[in-house]
């Protein structure tokens, strides 16, 4: 039936791969941040639409010489999911992140902010009550945004 639900969100990201500051080549983006969001869903069996608000923060780091102090965002994601079966969904989602201007020794470095706009697909598998794995691809659809990114994820909820 129809149901809606509201979810709290914790994110956190580690700077894993190799650091944009000592590296010619960066493989991780060099921060440590967490995120706060809230999501609003509705069960249409067997669609659900979402709709995701949330704020991120990356934690400040000395950068070679300088503190860099990456900018926050506001984030959005919006779509659907489809249950093929019992255990299996599949997402269609557009997300959205507008970023605050990076700062490089407390000074804002120009052309640092912007809009992103990413569209996705993802495909879900239900371990069991409360484990889940996934996979998302994401098509950048803005000119800051990466072309494509290949996502794999673990879900546990208590």
């Amino acid at each position: 039936g129809e149901d809606w639900k509201i979810l709290y969100n914790l994110d956190t990201a580690f700077p894993t791969g190799k650091s944009p500051y000592r590296h010619r080549v960066a493989t991780g983006g060099g921060h440590y941040s967490a995120g706060l969001g809230q999501t609003a869903m509705v069960v249409i069996d067997p669609l659900v639409m979402f709709f995701h608000l949330g704020y991120q923060h990356t934690f400040a780091r000395r950068g070679g010489r300088p503190w860099v102090a990456p900018g926050r965002s506001i984030r959005f994601r919006f779509g659907t999911a489809v249950a093929l079966n019992p255990r299996v969904q599949t997402t269609l989602h557009v997300t959205g992140d507008q970023v605050a201007a990076t700062k490089s020794g407390g000074v804002a470095v120009a052309g640092s902010s912007g809009t992103l706009i990413r569209f996705g697909w993802g495909l879900d598998w239900r371990l069991g009550p409360r484990t889940r794995i996934g996979t998302d691809a994401v098509f950048g659809m803005t000119k800051n945004t990466p072309d494509a990114t290949l996502a794999f994820g673990w879900a546990w909820s208590f």
